[in-house]
C-alpha cells in the first residue's frame, strides 16, 4: 500500500470526485480516477497484496467485504491496480482479487452515499475500465 500512501502524498487525489456508486448487487463507491471516467490512473500497475486476509473463497467464487471495507480496484486481471480503490457501504460479495487495504472505522453517512450519482448497477464487462 506504499503506492497509495505515496500517491496521497503527493496530493494525487485532491480534487478527485468518486465516478462510480453501485446500488444493486454490489454495494461500493469507487473513487481515485483523476479523469473521472473509471480509466484513469497514474500510469503505472501495482501488484496484489494481501489477497487471502477476507478468507477463502465460497463455493460460489466469492468472499464477503465487509461494509467499511477499502480495497484497491483493478481491471479484473491480476497485478492491474493503480490509484483507484473502492470503499464498501454494505456486505458485499466479491471474487478475492481486490487489495483490501484497510478498514474505515466510521459508516459512511448517508448523505456520503447520497451525494455520489450511480452511475452503475452492475459490475460492468467492459474493459480497460478499473473495477471491484
Amino acid at each position: 500500500m506504499n503506492s497509495f500512501k505515496h500517491l496521497a502524498d503527493k496530493k494525487y487525489f485532491d480534487g478527485t470526485k468518486c465516478h462510480r456508486l453501485t446500488t444493486q448487487g454490489i454495494f461500493v463507491l469507487q473513487c481515485g480516477d483523476p479523469q473521472g471516467t473509471g480509466s484513469g490512473g497514474p500510469g503505472y500497475t501495482i501488484p496484489d497484496e494481501n489477497l487471502g486476509a477476507l478468507g477463502k473463497a465460497g463455493a460460489d467464487g466469492t468472499v464477503t467485504f465487509p461494509a467499511g471495507t477499502v480495497a484497491m480496484a483493478n481491471t479484473s486481471q491480476p497485478n492491474t491496480g493503480g490509484s483507484q480503490f473502492f470503499l464498501v457501504y454494505k456486505d458485499t460479495k466479491l471474487p478475492p482479487a481486490y487489495t483490501p487495504s484497510g478498514r474505515s472505522t466510521r459508516p459512511a453517512s448517508r448523505r456520503s452515499r447520497r451525494s455520489a450519482r450511480p452511475v452503475s448497477r452492475a459490475v460492468p464487462r467492459t474493459a480497460p475500465r478499473r473495477r471491484p
